[in-house]
């Protein structure tokens, strides 16, 4: 498939140069990239995840596994972890760079399987990776500085639902987000998701801990924790009200467990989401 218009590729320091200093300034960078035939052997301090948009090649890891990519694939590369790539012949990709901070709250959040494979193989929506990637673009290009907490947050969330998108390509998978959807204001217990299932406790427990390499009760908090993020973005609901939509037994349980997985407290990540 063949996109026209291609822009090319573009950097944005994430924070101004006096609050950081200008050797530490995390970037924000996004676009179009186009890659010769050739190796790359690199070990980068971001999190970085490129859309192939046409061309091949092989994702060699620092153990010697070689997987092979192509158009329509996404491809990802970790912070710290040394890797070689291959290109077979010449292609486009659409690229976007976030600080590592971004991948370690999505490692600290779900142990999937996708936060550790490079290739995830036919990703099906292209288009949107595409165009997701030219509008942040336009927006690095017009926003002041000021502004880049919404590019940030653009970025963060696009790249989030990518990774949940994948978590949850399993049926199973698929049938618990639809339950915890319904049910995230009542108390969840493993029997409930279990019987929503049509599975013994044991198999399910199994079974959901195979596909997605976390538990159950951490995926339940994932979830919460994502709609607690949700209300305190896009409402102006207090924290007690939303400790207790989420049925949590009371605030301070709410704060604790929010802090210990975002890292934050609520009030922070309300004044500072991408702290």
């Amino acid at each position: 498939m063949k996109h026209k218009n291609i822009e090319p590729f573009f950097v944005r320091r994430l924070y101004r140069q006096e609050s950081t200093g200008e050797n530490s300034l995390p970037k924000l960078r996004c676009g179009i990239r186009i890659r010769e035939i050739g190796q790359e052997v690199a070990e980068t301090s971001e999190y970085i995840i490129m859309y192939m948009i046409d061309g091949s090649g092989v994702y060699q890891t620092s153990c010697g596994q070689e997987i092979p990519f192509e158009s329509g694939d996404i491809v990802q590369r970790f912070p710290t972890q040394r890797h070689k790539i291959s290109w077979k012949e010449q292609g486009r990709m659409a690229v976007m760079v976030v600080p590592h901070q971004l991948f370690d709250l999505l490692k600290t959040l779900s142990q999937s399987t996708v936060l550790s494979d490079p290739v995830l193989k036919n990703y099906g929506d292209g288009e949107r990776f595409i165009a997701t990637c030219l509008k942040i673009k336009k927006m690095m290009m017009e926003y002041s500085d000021d502004e880049l907490l919404e590019i940030s947050n653009e970025m963060q969330a696009f790249i989030s639902r990518i990774i949940m998108n994948a978590e949850q390509s399993d049926p199973l998978i698929s049938k618990v987000d639809a339950y915890l959807d319904e049910c995230h204001t009542g108390k969840i217990k493993l029997e409930d998701l279990a019987n929503h299932c049509a599975m013994s406790v044991s198999s399910f427990r199994f079974k959901f801990t195979e596909i997605t390499r976390t538990s159950p009760g951490r995926y339940i908090i994932y979830k919460r924790l994502e709609r607690a993020r949700e209300l305190l973005l896009n409402s102006k609901l207090s924290v007690l009200e939303i400790s207790t939509e989420l049925s949590y037994p009371d605030v301070s349980d709410f704060c604790r467990q929010f802090k210990k997985f975002i890292g934050v407290t609520p009030l922070q990540y309300r004044a500072f989401p991408d702290c």
